[in-house]
């Protein structure tokens, strides 16, 4: 959903009923053995801002909305409402594919990647950004960690994965950066997500 999109379904959601709700999703909880689900669970809420450089034919956009994330790296919800609290769209996700929920419609996809990619315009690593709002890099990607800034117990903040350079610098308050260098296989990216306390 382009900004265009997510403005519309904001303006129908309004219109058609403010206190739209999707169906309850239950996350099933992570396997004790699997520990990836188990490092990267939680919940988390907040403001998430994405600023995308105009690449190929696509014109530069920003997108800017309200967040509740909870789950792990196989299964989740990411409810995603606007400035103003206005529910706006429901993402859904397990081993068997993802799914976007709005007050029109439901639209099943394959991948969290292919369904990100339709709502907010950009793929973005939703497994290994869990990883990142714990301050962590994911340990099963690359990384490379890049002075000088560390944390008080001396561990870097700022690191390069899955082609973001990460800072997580400001987290003990809540903030987490991130960005993309444009490089022509890819586009350019800015993000930051500010948490609620």
């Amino acid at each position: 959903m382009s900004f265009r999109l997510l403005a519309c379904a904001a303006l129908l959601a309004l219109s058609a009923c403010s206190t739209w709700r999707p169906p309850p999703a239950l996350v099933p909880p992570p396997l004790a053995s699997d520990t990836r689900a188990n490092a990267t669970a939680g919940r988390w809420s907040g403001h998430l801002s994405l600023k995308l450089d105009a690449w190929d034919t696509q014109p530069a956009q920003g997108e800017s909305f309200q967040f509740d994330l909870q789950g792990h790296a196989h299964a989740g919800v990411l409810d995603i409402s606007t400035p103003f609290g206005t529910l706006v769209a429901s993402v859904r996700w397990d081993p068997n594919g993802a799914s976007l929920i709005t007050p029109q419609n439901e639209q099943l996809f394959d991948s969290m990647d292919a369904l990100l990619t339709k709502a907010v315009g950009e793929a973005l690593p939703v497994s290994t950004l869990m990883y990142w709002l714990k301050g962590q890099a994911d340990p099963q990607l690359p990384v490379s960690w890049l002075p000088p800034a560390t944390t008080s117990t001396g561990e870097p903040t700022r690191f390069l994965q899955a082609t973001w350079l990460v800072d997580t610098s400001e987290l003990a308050q809540g903030v987490l950066r991130a960005q993309r260098e444009p490089l022509p296989q890819q586009r350019g990216a800015r993000l930051v997500i500010r948490l609620d306390e």
